[in-house]
Formats: C-alpha cells, sequence, structure tokens
C-alpha cells in the first residue's frame, strides 16, 4: 500500500512479487513490480502506470533527492520523472560482467549529481562515473586499481577500505583533485563521510576523523550501527 501522508488515503496497492524491490522517485513517482510482472512506473500527479520493460534489476534511490535508477546484468540506466536521463552501457565501458561487479550508487544530497562505483572484481579496478541529473550528460573517475568495498561520496570526497594482509586500510580520496590518503583502521564494517567528518564503524566503537584522518573522537557502540546522512548531519542508529 502507498499511502498519502497529508490525507491519510491509499494512492495505490499491489500484490508484490517476492523478489522485487520499490524505490520513490522523489515526490514524482515510484518503481513497483507486481507478481509475473515487469518494473513498472506510477505517477503520482496523473496516476498513470508506465511499464518499464525490466522483470530482472536492482534499484536505486536517494531518500531526499528526485530520480531513481535501474541496474542489471548489462547496463545502469538512470530516470528522472519516469524519463531516461543517462545509460552506462557495462561492455562499452569496458567492464566485466555482472557476475564480477559490484555496484555502489549514491544520490548526493543538494545538488544533481548521481555517483556511480563500479568494482570490477575480474580486472581489480574500482571506476567512478558521476551523471548529472539535469543534463544527462556522465564522466568517468578512476579511483583505484584496487577492489573498493563499502565505497560512499558526499561529492567532494569518496571514502572506501581496501583489503590489506586480513586486515583494512581506511582511504578517503579528494573528489576535486584525486589526492588519496590512507590509514590502516583493522576490521570496520560501515563508513560516512559528510563535510569535515569521516565516521569509521567498527565491531566495538564508532570513530571519528578529519579529513586527514586524524581521529578526533571515538566511542563505544553495538555490532549492528547503521549510518544515515540527512541535510548537515551524520547519524547513527544502535
Amino acid at each position: 500500500y502507498v499511502v498519502d501522508m497529508n490525507s491519510g488515503a491509499t494512492v495505490f496497492s499491489f500484490d508484490e512479487d517476492d523478489v522485487s524491490e520499490f524505490v520513490f522517485d522523489g515526490e514524482n513517482g515510484f518503481v513497483f513490480k507486481r507478481q509475473d510482472e515487469n518494473y513498472c512506473y506510477f505517477d503520482l500527479a496523473s496516476g498513470t502506470i508506465t511499464d518499464l520493460g525490466i522483470s530482472k534489476a536492482h534499484l536505486y534511490s536517494g531518500t531526499e533527492t528526485e530520480g531513481f535508477a535501474i541496474g542489471t546484468d548489462d547496463d545502469f540506466t538512470l530516470y528522472k520523472g519516469g524519463g531516461i536521463i543517462c545509460n552506462i552501457n557495462y561492455s562499452a565501458e569496458g567492464v566485466s560482467g555482472s557476475i564480477y561487479v559490484d555496484v555502489t550508487v549514491d544520490f548526493v544530497p543538494g545538488t544533481n549529481e548521481c555517483w556511480v562505483f563500479i568494482t570490477d572484481y575480474d580486472i581489480a579496478t574500482t571506476t567512478a562515473f558521476i551523471l548529472d541529473m539535469q543534463s544527462g550528460s556522465s564522466r568517468r573517475m578512476q579511483v583505484s586499481n584496487k577492489a573498493c568495498y563499502d565505497i560512499t561520496t558526499d561529492g567532494k570526497s569518496i571514502i572506501w577500505k581496501q583489503d590489506e594482509d586480513y586486515t583494512y586500510s581506511l582511504c578517503i580520496m579528494d573528489a576535486a583533485n584525486g589526492t588519496v590518503k590512507s590509514k590502516d583502521v583493522g576490521y570496520i564494517y560501515k563508513m560516512a563521510v559528510l563535510n569535515d567528518d569521516v565516521v569509521v564503524v567498527s565491531e566495538l566503537d564508532v570513530t571519528i576523523f578529519n579529513k586527514d584522518l586524524d581521529e578526533l573522537d571515538r566511542f563505544e557502540a553495538g555490532y549492528s550501527i547503521q549510518t544515515f546522512i540527512s541535510g548537515d548531519a551524520i547519524y547513527l542508529m544502535d
């Protein structure tokens, strides 16, 4: 059920496919999948439903931005308002088949940018595609000649962890000039970056670094910490 939070009225309901995903396109609409059908786009203003012609895919969206994306075995397509903005064809970009690829997507709040990180385990490289959600233009950036895990960005800095002989290094790249700094941090499982702060979550504690990776604060925390970014703050939920 999709419900209007102002009126309490049910906008739409459907029998969901067991293996499907669901995302909102800001306040424009949403993507859903009925049992044994393709993914469809529901336009909230008109109430029209458009068949997107895709039955098996991963969906991506931002919590505070318009737009959504669909990733298949062959490509990654960015949409806004139900229309295609940009497409990345993996084979045309020299990326291996989907079985060897990990895709991470960040819709950067306060901007028109969607960052798509593709880690190609077959050739051990991580590449960023920066997509402009207004113009549909894109640019490509080589992040590392290694596999980057848990990679994320705020549009200014990119952070990730790298496997270094049974431990991890925390890496940060300045997105403007490409300079990279790293620090041995042991095992970590969640990270976030925003403005001047880098938050790293391990099994026992949370550590806050600045962008030079100098430790600013550390405190104990539970195991299943989740990180969220909203406005100008990073939130942790235990």
